[in-house]
């Protein structure tokens, strides 16, 4: 590996330079320093040989008749004179010249320095022009993309996506056929979707199965501080594409350059993002018809992109890719798992139900920590057999990675009260009775009373996956939110923190029923509220203070009802909330199956 040369060059020559401008400040020289009495005492006894006076200043200096220096200041010049003439004392006085030091220092020197620090800079990048940032796209290597061996069969769960992809491949591998029918070639495509969907994977498999020339690039590369030097690394790359045409360019995280013009908040840095969004919208208008040349951009924030970008003739095709289903998710899990072993009594089907919301990436490092789980318990088991075992996955292992994915670590050495334990067990057993007697809520998997990150303890349901929700849902789902604290209410008589997060997504709820879905006779069927695109985040809409107040009085009122429920059914059935508990603070965790073996018990 070649090292990089330090500029001692430079270094030398500032030493240097300091040396000989300071010469005389290296000389070592001690002086006395005079008040005005001193001064004319010495001047008196005949012990001064001469004086310097700088009659702007004020300042003296000068030398004693034995050789020591001496200095001051005084105000009276003109009797300073007059006294030492009368003694014989040689009297210089210092008249203003030019200060070349302090031009050189203060104008020169600066300029030489910064010029030095550039030169180093520009051979550090690689560069011998100075102003030359742009570097980075010159000599780019244009490899084949079949020596890329991700194709579409190692993509799961986007199967309508991948067919619309392979549809982009076509015009480049046959476009003679295409050209019969006075078909334009396609020049860009958009992947969309949320975070961990596969979209930088579907790129390289289209490159891998077109075996085109691949280029892949970030957004944040065409940013700089200087303005100018996006749009010249856009003129390169496409400058580079060309030559290597048939070519694909892929462009991750598009947002950080493409965002819509004229809305950027910071200071100084929107021309720089204009500029650069200005070439790259000017290369992708100025293709040829045979220029073979296709551009591939991901992002996961399409409602800040700028209009011209998305047009047909730029991003002529836009590709969503969403969160995948059951039988997507089983797929991706069927990908992961092809250089492991699984143990018997693993079943993908059953893990794929108990996934809901999780993406791509998620399954990938869901796989991965059940991996780490089974090594764990492989390692244990071999150190007490002393035997080599199967090195399986099983189902407790994948149990445990989604536990820890959603709710993370356990809290093992955390120092726990017994009275902090019985709060939870209180609390965790609220929720599960309460979701035990309301029709409307997913099937419970497990609970337990063990920490895991903010959490005390959790409650953890089977989802499914529905596109559409019912008010009767939001309303059972509310109630089981707020059987926490009811519990803690009807056992201790007070109330705890640990309810915050239940309140925090029982409020959620309560206001997306009253501004999004409008599921509120009060406030009617008007939406005040949308969601971001795949950020989750929710802007209130424009309306009057009075329609505000009624909002609040309408979110407020649901909670309430949702209490009350959980507070009836608690009340109703507080015999199952204590065996519940007891048990928790028995056995920490509790399986639904065990829980259905309790209530039986307790019924019989």
């Amino acid at each position: 590996m070649k090292k990089s040369k330090f500029p001692w060059f430079w270094i030398v020559f500032c030493i240097v330079i300091l040396i000989l401008i300071n010469y005389q400040n290296f000389q070592i020289v001690k002086y006395q320093n005079l008040n005005v009495n001193q001064l004319y005492n010495a001047i008196n006894l005949g012990l001064i040989e001469n004086i310097k006076i700088d009659p702007e200043s004020g300042k003296i200096s000068g030398k004693f008749k034995d050789g020591k220096f001496f200095r001051g200041r005084i105000i009276d010049v003109a009797d300073l004179q007059s006294v030492a003439m009368a003694k014989d004392v040689e009297i210089e006085i210092i008249t203003p010249s030019f200060n070349w030091r302090l031009v050189f220092w203060m104008g020169i020197f600066p300029v030489f320095l910064l010029i030095g620090f550039l030169v180093w800079i520009s051979r550090k990048a690689g560069g011998g022009n100075v102003l030359k940032f742009s570097s980075k796209f010159q000599g780019i290597s244009l490899e084949k993309a079949a020596a890329n061996n991700i194709r579409f069969k190692d993509v799961a769960g986007c199967d309508e996506v991948i067919e619309e992809a392979r549809e982009f491949i076509k015009f480049f591998k046959y476009p003679d056929i295409f050209k019969r029918f006075g078909i334009d070639p396609p020049r860009g495509l958009l992947l969309i979707g949320p975070p961990g969907t596969g979209k930088t994977l579907l790129a390289k498999a289209i490159a891998g199965e077109a075996e085109m020339n691949f280029i892949p690039l970030s957004g944040s590369d065409f940013v700089e501080m200087f303005v100018g030097v996006g749009a010249s690394r856009v003129r390169e790359l496409f400058s580079t594409a060309r030559k290597g045409a048939p070519c694909i360019i892929f462009i991750d995280e598009i947002d950080a350059v493409a965002q819509r013009r004229g809305n950027y908040k910071g200071f100084g840095g929107h021309e720089e993002r204009e500029q650069t969004l200005n070439a790259l919208l000017a290369e992708m208008q100025g293709f040829d018809e045979n220029s073979r040349i296709l551009v591939i951009a991901a992002t996961n924030r399409p409602d800040v992109l700028d209009p011209a970008l998305r047009r047909p003739g730029r991003f002529d095709r836009e590709l969503f890719l969403c969160l995948p289903d059951v039988i997507g998710r089983e797929a991706i899990l069927k990908v992961h798992i092809k250089s492991r072993i699984l143990g018997q009594d693993v079943n993908l089907e059953k893990v794929a139900k108990m996934t809901v919301g999780f993406s791509g990436a998620d399954l990938a490092n869901l796989v991965n920590e059940a991996a780490i789980f089974a090594s764990r318990r492989l390692l244990e088991e071999e150190r007490k057999s002393k035997t080599k075992l199967l090195a399986a996955i099983n189902f407790k292992d994948f149990d445990n990675a989604f536990d820890k994915v959603r709710l993370g670590p356990e809290k093992k050495n955390t120092a726990i009260s017994f009275e902090d334990l019985k709060v939870t067990a209180y609390h965790e057993a609220g929720h599960v009775i309460v979701s035990r007697h309301s029709k409307h809520v997913y099937h419970l998997r497990k609970v337990t009373i063990l920490g895991r990150r903010q959490f005390a303890g959790a409650t953890l349901f089977d989802s499914k996956d529905k596109q559409h929700h019912t008010k009767s849902d939001f309303l059972d789902e509310m109630a089981v939110l707020m059987g926490g604290r009811t519990a803690e209410m009807l056992k201790f008589y007070d109330e705890t923190s640990g309810a915050e997060h239940d309140f925090d997504v029982a409020s959620s709820i309560a206001r997306a029923m009253v501004c999004r879905f409008g599921m509120s006779d009060v406030v009617g069927k008007v939406v005040y509220a949308r969601r971001e695109s795949f950020l989750g985040n929710e802007e209130l809409l424009d309306c009057s203070p009075e329609t505000k107040l009624v909002i609040d009085k309408e979110v407020k009122r649901l909670l309430d009802e949702a209490y009350k429920k959980a507070e009836v059914i608690l009340q109703e059935h507080s015999d199952q909330l204590e065996k519940v508990a007891q048990a928790l603070l028995e056995k920490e965790t509790l399986s639904a199956e065990e829980i259905d073996a309790l209530l039986i018990e307790l019924a019989d």
